[in-house]
């Protein structure tokens, strides 16, 4: 609400007119007009904070029902018919990263190990960090 009406301001000072279009009808907001205006952003904020609240409780309601949330695969495996399967040709890798994790390397080290054994498929620290932590 601070932005918006710092925002308000600034259009007040150029002599800005604000049209607003919301449920197909058009209300032309002169800016002298602050508490229409006001009125109108709160509003705008209570329907933005409701919409995060239903998104939020959908991912917990498919959390519960052991729904995936996401259908973008994690590395290492792929998404067929509503479930992950592991990806054959990226499994080694995976495998490789948690072994040289388990003896203590570090993700940087291990995305340099990745890198000069052609056996594995090369992948940046950061990736080497996600497929660790997304496990």
């Amino acid at each position: 609400m601070k932005n918006a009406l710092k925002l308000i301001k600034l259009c007040q000072t150029y002599r800005v007119h604000i049209l607003v279009c919301m449920m197909v009808i058009l209300i032309w907001i002169k800016l002298s007009t602050d508490s229409k205006l006001n009125i109108f952003i709160s509003l705008a904020e209570l329907e933005s904070d409701n919409i995060g609240e239903q998104v939020r409780n959908g991912l917990q309601e498919k959390a519960k029902q052991g729904r995936l949330i996401t259908t973008h695969a994690p590395f290492g495996y792929e998404y067929h018919n509503g479930t992950f399967i592991i990806n054959q040709n990226e499994s080694p890798t995976v495998k490789a990263v948690f072994n040289y994790y388990i003896k203590g390397h570090g993700y940087k080290k291990i995305a340099q190990l990745l890198e000069e054994d052609n056996t594995y498929i090369n992948r940046q620290p950061y990736q080497v960090r996600n497929i660790i932590y997304q496990s």
